[in-house]
């Protein structure tokens, strides 16, 4: 999730907060939630578990005028992106709000069914025979390892906000 994240966003979030525990009385935590902003008052969170009963890997994005859920479990629709959106108009006043929503057509789009891990090595395999970036070259590696590292740190300190 949080490599996915740096590829959608470029970067780090302004902050992380992570918190977790351990169901099973187990030295490590099996459910946890992470928390981070990105610039723009982007809001992002996601829960893992080693817990859940399905397995379960999606990603939804919301934006002001479509709505994108991915879904990797799903064989067939892994991409649905939903004609919703949501206006907020302000009248007067902060309180005074115009909330309007919009709901349309729902469309899953046609994706290249190849296999995840095929396509990252010939990805590689082109950096390496023809020196074109890859998409995860050292530095966005190195981002990852960082949230992880502020997800983990918040987790010491009960959720605090790790500003990046």
């Amino acid at each position: 999730e949080i490599s996915i994240l740096d590829h959608i966003f470029e970067g780090l979030p302004c902050w992380v907060s992570a918190a977790a525990s351990r169901a099973l009385g187990t030295p490590h935590e099996d459910v946890a939630t992470v928390s981070m902003e990105y610039r723009g008052r982007v809001l992002v969170h996601f829960l893992v578990s080693w817990l859940h009963p399905q397995k379960v890997r999606s990603l939804t994005l919301v934006g002001d005028k479509k709505m994108v859920v991915w879904n990797d479990v799903d064989p067939d629709d892994k991409i649905k992106v939903y004609d919703k959106g949501v206006e907020v108009q302000n009248k007067e006043g902060v309180y005074d709000l115009l909330v309007s929503y919009r709901s349309g057509d729902m469309w899953a789009p046609k994706l290249d069914q190849s296999e995840a891990l095929k396509l990252a090595v010939e990805h590689f395999m082109k950096y390496i025979e023809n020196g074109q970036p890859p998409i995860n070259d050292g530095a966005s590696g190195l981002r990852v390892v960082k949230m992880l590292e502020a997800a983990n740190e918040s987790l010491k300190h009960k959720g605090k906000l790790i500003y990046l």
